[in-house]
């Protein structure tokens, strides 16, 4: 919260200054070796890769940087689409970003630096209103159609002419779980907030298991000056009732970690580790909000299979 009151006070060419500077300080800590690639790990064009059988279920082997850790700096290419066959060839088909664009953190600061944010909770709030709007919530093209690639020959592309862009989701109301993470991860460390973006999966009680990022953060709260450790989702909100239940708000998904060290982050990395909290919602009544839990749970994971979302067939994917 220290850069929020350093903002607060400045002009918009101040601002745009002090955001740059804090950016470049943040890339700075990068290390020279950081990876380049978030995602699936895979070209626009088919590649193969070695098949195996495990629990009769074809497998392939397949690199992926699930667990990034801290600022996104530019230029770092984000792949959200997986296409494969029974054979072992998997490409992203153009499913994939640059992070080439930064002003969306400036554009969070101006919006911000007015408002009366008195603990880090409100401003995660902020950031899920500023990233819907930024975003956009009625779809204006499905973001498979957006980097729709051009065929050289049966199996392969053309190179794009123009690259793909975080840029491009912004008012086209079809970003999702990856856009969201990313560029929330970004605006928190710009604030000072420890954050990791996970690439893995999510499931609601009995509901179908899918792909999903979210993010883990960690910071000294305001209040009570203890460490906080949390799950927070900003793509799959809470939504927040009046008391006549109807919606009028959207505020992130959060769950208290018992416990964020390396042990944990291994355990989630290599060991199938789960991350399992009630999910809830807000009601407002009067000058009182109340959270409701439903009888339910949403369970967190980042375990060695990737579950396709785009394809109707049984092929997993080995991470």
């Amino acid at each position: 919260m220290d850069f929020f009151e350093i903002i607060k006070e400045l002009s918009d060419e101040e601002l745009e200054k002090v955001v740059q500077q804090k950016i470049k300080d943040l890339e700075m800590e990068k290390l020279l070796d950081e990876p380049s690639e978030i995602g699936y790990i895979v070209d626009y064009n088919p590649t193969r890769f070695d098949m195996s059988v495990i629990d009769d279920v074809k497998c392939f082997d397949l690199d992926i940087n699930v667990f990034y850790t801290g600022y996104i700096k530019k230029g770092t290419k984000i792949i959200f689409g997986l296409f494969y066959d029974d054979i072992g060839n998997a490409k992203n088909d153009g499913c994939y970003y640059y992070m080439d664009d930064e002003g969306y953190i400036c554009d969070f600061c101006r919006y911000i630096k007015d408002k009366d944010v008195t603990n880090e909770y409100e401003l995660f709030n902020y950031i899920l209103t500023f990233l819907n709007n930024y975003f956009g919530i009625i779809k204006d093209i499905n973001r498979h159609e957006m980097f729709q690639m051009i065929y050289k020959d049966e199996d392969n592309y053309f190179p794009p002419i123009e690259e793909h862009s975080i840029k491009s989701f912004k008012g086209k109301g079809n970003a999702l779980c990856s856009e969201y993470s990313a560029t929330a991860q970004n605006i928190l460390c710009v604030f000072g907030i420890e954050s990791y973006m996970i690439i893995g999966n999510q499931k609601t009680d009995n509901e179908k298991t899918e792909s999903h990022a979210f993010n883990i953060i960690s910071f000294d709260e305001k209040s009570t000056k203890k460490e906080v450790n949390l799950l927070i989702d900003f793509s799959v909100p809470v939504k927040v009732y009046d008391m006549k239940f109807n919606i009028i708000d959207l505020v992130p998904y959060i769950a208290v970690l018992d416990r964020f060290d390396q042990k944990f982050v291994m355990d989630l990395i290599y060991n199938n580790e789960h991350i399992i909290s009630e999910d809830y919602c807000y009601v407002i009544i009067g000058d009182s909000i109340f959270n409701m839990t439903y009888d339910r749970n949403r369970n967190y994971s980042l375990d060695n299979m990737v579950y396709s979302d785009e394809l109707e067939n049984k092929n997993l994917i080995k991470k």
